[in-house]
């Protein structure tokens, strides 16, 4: 079975990312990353092998679906059917972990198919910008994911951030 066309997102996630990839508010971002793993995770201990212990970090990092580069600025995506106060909840979290390891300030935005006005108003009230597409077809999708692997230099992968050890980063 081949792996995901973007790393984390789920299957369902894929069409909507595409279809905006494929729309002019795309054309901002000069490069992507997906499934960013931010925060400091769990640490089961110093007791474990290292590899494994590592491994454990990683798997409970909080993962953003993808963040996208206009010049030194990122954007925060999350990319969901029925955009919600989940999704919410998850960018305000994504932002305050990635604003204080990389240092800058981070801005949002979600990716859905549809989103309740009672959501809505509360998006805008954050200044989250908010992307309403219909899902991409099959051949939009290839075209989506090739768009992005030459912005990426044909690979599309996990980027994984080292979280500081110091326990005041945290």
């Amino acid at each position: 079975m081949p792996a995901p066309a973007f790393p984390h997102m789920a299957p369902y996630d894929i069409p909507l990312f595409c279809a905006f990839m494929l729309s002019p508010a795309a054309d901002g971002y000069q490069r992507w990353e997906f499934d960013v793993s931010v925060g400091p995770g769990v640490d089961p201990g110093p007791y474990v092998d290292p590899k494994v212990r590592d491994n454990a970090i990683y798997l409970t990092q909080a993962k953003i679906d993808a963040v996208g580069w206009a010049g030194t600025i990122p954007t925060i995506f999350e990319v969901k059917p029925e955009l919600s106060l989940a999704g919410f909840g998850q960018l305000l979290g994504y932002r305050w972990y990635l604003e204080r390891h990389l240092g800058v300030q981070a801005y949002l935005a979600g990716i859905t198919d549809f989103m309740s006005p009672q959501y809505r108003v509360l998006f805008e009230a954050n200044d989250i910008e908010v992307f309403v597409v219909r899902p991409a077809s099959a051949a939009q999708q290839l075209a989506a994911v090739e768009k992005v692997k030459r912005m990426s230099g044909g690979i599309i992968r996990p980027t994984r951030l080292v979280w500081p050890d110091d326990p005041a980063q945290r």
